[in-house]
């Protein structure tokens, strides 16, 4: 059912496949030699010196979009310039999985472990963050487009869109749409108070926006934040841990909400709108991914939103309209109340980063070993991996699935077998081909 989809070149979020090993490995000499042709290609020429002797070890994945190839993990030791580097800086505010610094970015586990952490809130800005659909079902996200409507009047809003179509329905309420080609002209606009420019939508723009101080006072993230590239989407769709595939969406909604807060000093109004957004960073398991500075704001909006549900039931839009004026305006009793809910809270390193991180240097390991050609071990060192650590059913029938792509290169059967594991964990994985046992014959002897 999604090949038709991808055959009739389906637009949206969710008809996309991962090949399988078992079609994609034996193919490998007849990929590369129809993407040699374009090596010299623009969007080509940077890319195909780090892919064409790892194709066996990268993933690809088939969209209406398109087709997307790449590594599972990222081969940074090609790079001389990065891994001969005598210090690496990493610095992030809203880093969900620290694991990424070494799974994809080869950092030493006791680096990642220890991050420097400032003990409070302080030197960060203020952000007012609110879900208007867990305030009130009649908040809907027509009813959010009039009230952003009416705030461009006086502030600078900003719209943080996931799809084009999306973006364009926020035109009727005089919204200026900006895509990637023209996205740093919005920017410019809205940052060059005598332009006009009060109410601006950016489409797959969640990192890479600095909207300081006046250039953004309300910003609105409309919807769940998927990713730009085909197999982000892809494994958005999966269904393992929250977040998608390595809490990227988790990462993106706090890229997104950090968009307009950019000093100690800024302060903004961020509305999260959509019901599916809202309830799902209301999850448990979401929150305790989230960068505490973030996982702080999140529960402030929970109770704020608790509070003008009790208040609002006659007329909501009003309730939000005078909620969110309290941080715009600079009211004195909501600031106050900010300062207590968030910024005096000390941080606390998050709990579960120790095992994410041991099985993040673990997936590297191996993926090192698989470079050298040393499959046997890498698979060993993975199997060992996955019974050192608990992993949920969903989550470790993604991992088997690298595992039997590993296997796959020396031992097709046994990998097989390993998929069969991968898709009985997890039903999104890809269902390997019947296996056809052959009945045990006993032999004839003498007695």
């Amino acid at each position: 059912g999604l090949w038709i989809d991808i055959e009739n070149e389906d637009k949206s979020l969710y008809a996309s496949i991962e090949i399988p090993s078992w079609i994609w490995l034996p193919s490998i000499t007849d990929i590369k030699e129809k993407l040699l042709a374009f090596r010299d290609s623009h969007n080509f020429i940077f890319v195909w010196p780090y892919l064409v002797d790892i194709l066996h070890l990268c993933r690809c994945v088939v969209s209406g979009q398109g087709v997307e190839i790449i590594p599972d993990i990222v081969p940074v030791n090609f790079s001389n310039a990065y891994c001969e580097a005598k210090h690496r800086l990493f610095m992030s505010a809203t880093l969900a999985d620290d694991s990424a610094l070494i799974r994809e970015l080869d950092c030493s586990e006791e680096a990642a472990l220890n991050p420097i952490i400032p003990e409070t809130d302080r030197g960060l800005g203020e952000r007012m963050v609110l879900a208007p659909s867990l305030i009130n079902k009649n908040l809907n996200r027509i009813e959010i487009m009039n009230v952003c409507s009416g705030l461009s009047k006086h502030f600078n809003v900003v719209v943080l869109s996931p799809i084009r179509y999306k973006a364009d329905e926020w035109k009727n309420y005089g919204a200026s749409v900006f895509l990637k080609e023209n996205f740093a002209d919005g920017i410019a606009l809205l940052k060059d108070q005598s332009s006009g420019m009060k109410f601006a939508v950016f489409v797959q723009r969640y990192d890479g926006v600095d909207l300081p101080d006046a250039a953004c006072r309300v910003l609105v993230v409309d919807g769940m934040p998927f990713g730009e590239s085909v197999i982000d989407k892809h494994d958005a769709s999966l269904l393992t841990s929250p977040g998608g595939a390595r809490k990227k969406i988790i990462y993106r909604i706090e890229q997104g909400m950090g968009r307009a807060v950019r000093s100690h000093v800024d302060y903004a109004v961020i509305l999260l709108i959509g019901e599916g957004l809202a309830n799902f960073v209301a999850k448990r398991e979401v929150l305790s991914s989230m960068n505490q500075d973030t996982r702080n704001q999140i529960k402030l909006a929970l109770e704020l939103s608790k509070l003008m549900a009790e208040e609002g039931q006659e007329e909501p839009v009003n309730v939000l309209v005078s909620t969110m004026a309290q941080c715009l305006n600079r009211d004195e009793s909501w600031k106050k109340f900010y300062k207590q809910k968030v910024r005096d809270i000390k941080k606390e390193a998050k709990p579960e980063s120790t095992n994410l991180c041991k099985l993040a240097a673990y997936e590297r390991k191996v993926f090192n070993l698989a470079l050298a050609n040393n499959l046997v071990d890498a698979t060993n060192i993975f199997e060992h991996a996955m019974d050192d650590f608990i992993l949920e059913d969903r989550q470790k029938g993604l991992y088997l699935q690298r595992l039997a792509s590993y296997v796959y290169l020396f031992d097709p059967p046994k990998a097989l077998k390993i998929q069969q594991g991968a898709y009985l964990k997890n039903s999104s994985m890809n269902r390997p081909p019947q296996i056809v046992k052959k009945p045990l014959v006993r032999g004839k002897a003498d007695q």
